[in-house]
């Protein structure tokens, strides 16, 4: 009983952590300056920032869909859990 009890605690704090825990942003600094690029067209003189995008998410390397630091105190969590469920009780 005691063991479930910690185990619980154990995950509940695990959880806690993983979600209060602040993640990295990048600042202003690192934001890309936009360069205006004006296009002569039937309509008149028109912006083209929007048509002439890069694709420079070709040659990105991909970003993974959930920050690998949230997973640590989980995974540390369900480790030990699993140690303290699976001692004998002797």
């Amino acid at each position: 009983m005691i063991r479930i009890l910690l185990w619980t605690f154990l995950v509940l704090g695990a959880i806690w952590i993983a979600t209060s825990m602040v993640l990295p942003t990048p600042g202003p600094a690192s934001q890309r300056e936009v360069t205006v690029v004006w296009r002569r067209t039937d309509q008149g003189w028109l912006r083209a920032e929007s048509w002439l995008v890069e694709k420079d998410y070709l040659y990105q390397e991909p970003k993974p869909p959930l920050y690998p630091m949230t997973l640590l105190p989980i995974i540390v969590t369900l480790s030990v859990g699993a140690l303290i469920l699976g001692q004998p009780k002797g």
